[in-house]
């Protein structure tokens, strides 16, 4: 009896286990912050933000939950990719099973953030973004530029100074932004709007110094990008050295190594114009001597030539054509009227055969009623007292029917 009461004081429930085994796991420090790597497989993203995926490797496998994964990973993860996750061991204590709760994702053998800058630019370079035929057409000769960049530092400073010395006569409107940190990209976004409304600006330079990967991050976000792609202004991208690239460099119009070669791109030279100018200028003057000169051969060439000696010679020969040619239509006429008394002469000796006076002048004679003109055929045409008309071949004579 008293075997049987131990027994009952040993029996816990489900909940109890599960929260002891969970206890037992969370007291262990290495299983509280460590680091897996292994193969992502049967990955949900939830409209909540969070991501639940397996981890695995060849032998075994892991479930895995990141809560507001969508504001952690700059990335897209996808099933099949390898990767290295931090996070803790747990026990989900409704199902009872363990899990890894991460923290951190980053791709095994490729950073982070180089990671989402590739799938950024793959992704917009499908929808035709880096299109060259979408890129606009730079100003030859603007007279404002527009830049966006931070109003203070060495960026703004080279810009101003190099479309100075090249064209003095360009006006520059700056619309500072906030070119690094979280809060970089709506700041981009909106200092280009702003700069789209001004009907003066013909050009924008997007611009900033140089810096790490992490530095150039604003200007590799995806609402930037497509902000430069809807400018109604072509954009010159000049962010960072010569060597950085960024997704907003393949979205621009043109990218410049530098800040300072968007402004040599941007503003021409007024040196270099006015020799360009004074080249012109000479070419148009060389052009037309040579015109002149090939005129004033040309007319001494009609000058001397046989017509301006015997101008009457070219009438003659056209007056001869014309009295040809009228000969030639007076022969026409002839002939055509002469057929026509041909068949007109027929057509009366014909007409003379068919006449019904002709038998007149053998001795008949046409009757008709006086008043109605009708031709009299029969005795059943006429009643008495009816008058008559006989039609004989020298003239009519009146008759009364008896």
């Amino acid at each position: 009896m008293l075997l049987e009461q131990e027994k009952k004081q040993n029996i816990i429930t489900v909940s109890q286990l599960t929260l002891f085994i969970k206890n037992i796991i969370e007291a262990e420090d290495f299983l509280n912050y460590l680091w897996v790597s292994g193969e992502v497989s049967n990955l949900k993203k939830h409209s909540s933000g969070h991501y639940y995926f397996s981890l695995k490797d060849s032998r075994s496998q892991i479930n895995c939950v990141m809560f507001g994964a969508n504001s952690k990973i700059k990335f897209n993860l996808e099933d099949g990719m390898k990767v290295i996750v931090n996070g803790k061991v747990s026990v989900y204590e409704k199902s009872g099973n363990y899990q890894l709760y991460v923290n951190e994702v980053k791709p095994e053998g490729m950073g982070e953030l180089y990671l989402a800058f590739v799938q950024l630019k793959e992704k917009l370079e499908k929808e035709g973004l880096f299109d060259e035929n979408c890129k606009k057409p730079l100003p030859y000769f603007p007279k404002v530029i527009g830049v966006v960049s931070s109003e203070t530092g060495a960026v703004i400073h080279d810009i101003i100074t190099t479309i100075k010395n090249r064209n003095d006569s360009i006006k520059i409107i700056l619309s500072p932004a906030k070119v690094q940190g979280e809060d970089a990209p709506a700041s981009i976004i909106k200092s280009l709007e702003r700069l789209n409304k001004i009907e003066e600006v013909e050009v924008i330079i997007v611009a900033r110094g140089g810096g790490s990967l992490e530095d150039l991050m604003a200007f590799n976000d995806e609402d930037v990008a497509r902000a430069i792609f809807a400018s109604t202004k072509p954009v010159v991208s000049a962010i960072g050295h010569e060597t950085d690239f960024t997704i907003a460099d393949f979205t621009a119009s043109r990218r410049a190594p530098t800040p300072t070669g968007a402004a040599q791109i941007c503003a021409p030279d007024k040196f270099e114009m006015f020799r360009y100018i004074e080249i012109i200028r000479n070419k148009i003057k060389q052009s037309l001597f040579k015109k002149i000169d090939f005129d004033k051969k040309m007319l001494e060439r009609l000058r001397t030539s046989y017509i301006f000696k015997n101008p009457y010679q070219l009438i003659n020969a056209h007056l001869q054509d014309l009295d040809r040619l009228t000969e030639k239509l007076y022969r026409k006429i002839d002939e055509y009227f002469k057929g026509h008394k041909e068949k007109l002469k027929y057509l009366k000796t014909h007409l003379k055969v068919l006449s019904p006076l002709n038998i007149l002048d053998r001795g008949y004679g046409i009757i008709a009623n006086k008043s109605t003109k009708s031709i009299i055929k029969s005795i059943k045409d006429v009643t008495p007292g009816d008058l008559l008309v006989l039609q004989l071949s020298d003239g009519e004579l009146d008759a009364k029917v008896i």
